[in-house]
């Protein structure tokens, strides 16, 4: 059989040729297969927001999965740091109504995605509730992976905006 070439989207190329080298370089930062290959993912769609040189992907792909490693690592560390230091101090505010907060934000939120489409409601779930891979959202969905990933970025932005539209008074 021919091996496939694409000649309609610069970079796919390299992309399907470098992807296992850059989700074990991923991984090998993050520590996980299921995160790398989030980070792989998100480079296509980064590598498709720009206008790279053709001749330089490999070496752009690599850079742009290290650097999304690294932040992602970055992120998680922050978040422990900021975890630990909320189990180890006292907080001001009661544990009653932390609880009632918390509980109104998951109102909040539920009903904010019921406001979505049922596919968009899907994806997220699917996501951040199953922990489904964007390309296996996709394949259950019958879209993209890159759609997928837009779904659910629609989706979280849509809660955002409705959690930040409640703190105001």
């Amino acid at each position: 059989m021919a091996e496939w070439r694409s000649t309609q989207q610069p970079g796919l190329d390299a992309y399907i040729d470098e992807r296992g080298k850059l989700v074990a370089m991923a991984q090998s930062i993050v520590g996980s297969r299921a995160i790398a290959e989030e980070l792989v993912q998100e480079s296509w769609l980064r590598w498709q927001d720009q206008n790279y040189p053709q001749k330089a992907a490999p070496s752009i792909f690599r850079r742009i999965v290290r650097n999304l490693a690294m932040d992602w690592l970055r992120h998680r560390r922050v978040e422990a740091g900021w975890m630990s230091q909320q189990e180890n101090e006292p907080s001001a505010v009661p544990a009653a109504e932390r609880l009632a907060i918390v509980r109104q934000d998951v109102e909040i939120a539920a009903s904010a995605l019921a406001e979505l489409p049922e596919r968009t409601r899907e994806a997220f779930r699917l996501s951040r509730i199953d922990g489904l891979t964007y390309a296996e959202i996709g394949a259950r969905l019958g879209v993209s992976a890159p759609r997928a990933h837009q779904m659910i970025r629609r989706a979280l932005m849509h809660i955002a905006i409705r959690l930040e539209q409640s703190d105001v008074p």
